[in-house]
């Protein structure tokens, strides 16, 4: 059971987090800390929060983060070297520079909309999903939230069990029918807020 949450609209500002991540694809080498079907090593470590936040923008008006050159990163001595479980990582093993936007409310909160280095999502962050055009309503938004659980819900999407929610109101105080069900949560968004589930 979840409590209720209101929610709060954010948006981008322009800066990002960035970490040092690596791993390994080897399917023979399971990792012990992270049992499971996919189950591998892996490691991150956070360069910093106030990088700003390099984009691609396609024709279509989508938007997507851009992939860092390696090159520039090669000698960094912050390269996290082990896995969690002791995994010497192999100079053969991945190595990814990542990018994560960060979000913040109009009184200066920080919020987090995706689960994306180590952070869970902030509950109750509505935010435009600017980068899928595709799915915007009258408005012009494509309107995405955290749910209590901290799974991301795009209200905008497609259902998987098919059809469309509909939304009233402003953002953030919207009415979405029917009721929501994303992972482990159950409930319903109402006048902007997430009701217990």
């Amino acid at each position: 059971m979840y409590d209720s949450v209101e929610c709060f609209w954010v948006d981008p500002t322009g800066k990002g987090i960035r970490t040092f991540r690596r791993y390994s694809r080897d399917e023979d080498l399971d990792c012990p800390d992270k049992p499971g079907e996919y189950s591998f090593h892996s490691a991150s470590v956070e360069i910093g929060d106030d990088f700003d936040m390099i984009w691609v923008d396609e024709s279509d008006g989508s938007r997507f983060v851009a992939s860092l050159d390696l090159e520039e990163f090669g000698d960094d001595p912050r390269w996290p070297t082990h896995c969690s479980c002791g995994y010497e990582f192999r100079v053969d093993d991945e190595w990814q520079v990542n990018q994560e936007p960060v979000y913040e409310a109009a009184d200066g909160r920080r919020a987090w909309t995706s689960p994306a280095h180590h952070r869970k999502p902030t509950p109750g962050a509505m935010f435009d999903t600017f980068w899928r055009p595709q799915l915007r309503k009258a408005d012009g938004l494509a309107i995405s939230v955290v749910c209590p659980n901290g799974a991301v819900w795009c209200i905008d999407d497609q259902a998987t069990g098919g059809g469309y929610w509909t939304r009233e109101g402003t953002a953030p105080c919207l009415t979405v029918s029917p009721s929501i069900v994303a992972g482990d949560y159950h409930g319903h968004l109402q006048n902007g807020v997430l009701t217990a589930g």
